[in-house]
């Protein structure tokens, strides 16, 4: 059976969300999402087999308003962005002008990447998640996914994709 697309999951879910100056993306949202990028930043030395960010160049899947982003870019030699809302995005450009951001969805990547960090972005895809881990595993070395107990353990490493896919639970 089909795993069901819930509102969340939409394009005009997201739109909604960000729309105007991105008042519905919260400073707990916000918060979240720069504590889960700095636990894949502490974690990458110890468990990830690769020994930092520094050097690399690095794709934030699902920026959104570019926070985690930036942080990514105080550590890497190159973090670029994106996410598929325009409006998130949009906000994104004005807060952090000196960080590349672009309006595309997973399947849109065709540059590559030594990392792509993938922030709570995977549950969304729903029954294309899978698809999306292999379509993102084509354009880096290495491939970081964050997952979370709310949310159910992850399901997204594939066997084909075991030492180059990693997975932060929180």
């Amino acid at each position: 059976m089909k795993p069901e697309l819930r509102k969340i999951d939409t394009k005009e879910y997201w739109d909604a969300r960000f729309a105007g100056n991105g008042d519905e993306w919260q400073q707990d949202a916000i918060n979240q999402c720069l504590q889960h990028m700095q636990g894949v930043i502490n974690l990458i030395p110890e468990r990830y087999g690769f020994t930092a960010l520094q050097g690399l160049t690095v794709l934030d899947v699902g920026c959104a308003t570019g926070e985690g982003t930036a942080l990514l870019r105080q550590h890497a030699a190159e973090a670029e962005g994106i996410d598929y809302s325009k409006f998130a995005i949009e906000i994104a450009q004005k807060r952090f002008p000196e960080i590349h951001f672009e309006v595309k969805s997973v399947f849109e990547i065709t540059k590559d990447y030594d990392c792509i960090i993938c922030n709570f972005v995977l549950r969304h895809l729903v029954a294309r998640a899978e698809e999306g881990l292999r379509h993102l595993q084509k354009h880096c070395e290495r491939l970081v996914v964050t997952a979370n107990e709310q949310y159910g353990k992850p399901v997204y490493v594939l066997p084909a994709l075991e030492g180059k896919i990693y997975v932060y639970e929180n």
